[in-house]
């Protein structure tokens, strides 16, 4: 399914306004999303994580790769623990149910895709080079990497 049409680049926004109002923003798109994320029962932490799944998403096999999907959001991570996907995914149905939301089949394509060159050239994006933005904490990728391990028995 591509739904990269719902994050396409907004020049008039990101470049245009924010050099015509000298506002010096990272992202005029990311600040209108958190400003606009007052829904009850949605917290901005779940549209953060929500975009981090399209980024791994898009970057998975089957997924169409390059820029399909640019998660604006992660420029407001100050996070100081993992997204609740991925905490959860200690467990065989916590990784179970991340599994299949990213299209892959064991942990092990997990970790090959977070390896991905296609997905470091996302990261390597001006926007990922924030001191707030931080992907592995955020995939509580250690950890998950620990209880996976081949070692682990689990895996």
């Amino acid at each position: 399914m591509d739904y990269s049409a719902f994050n396409e680049y907004v020049r008039s926004l990101d470049e245009l306004r924010n050099a015509r109002l000298k506002l010096n923003r990272i992202s005029i798109t990311a600040d209108l999303i958190k400003q606009r994320s007052t829904r009850p029962g949605i917290r901005f932490a779940d549209l953060q994580q929500a975009d981090t799944l399209l980024l791994l998403r898009a970057h998975a096999p089957g997924g169409g790769g390059g820029y399909g999907w640019f998660p604006r959001t992660l420029i407001y991570s100050h996070r100081e623990g993992p997204f609740e996907l991925f905490a959860r995914a200690v467990s065989t149905k916590g990784m179970g149910n991340l599994l299949t939301m990213l299209g892959l089949k064991q942990p092990k394509d997990f970790f090959a895709l977070y390896e991905s060159d296609s997905l470091r050239q996302v990261m390597s994006h001006r926007h990922f080079v924030h001191p707030g933005v931080h992907l592995p904490p955020m995939l509580n990728l250690a950890e998950l990497q620990r209880v996976w391990s081949p070692e682990s028995g689990k895996s």
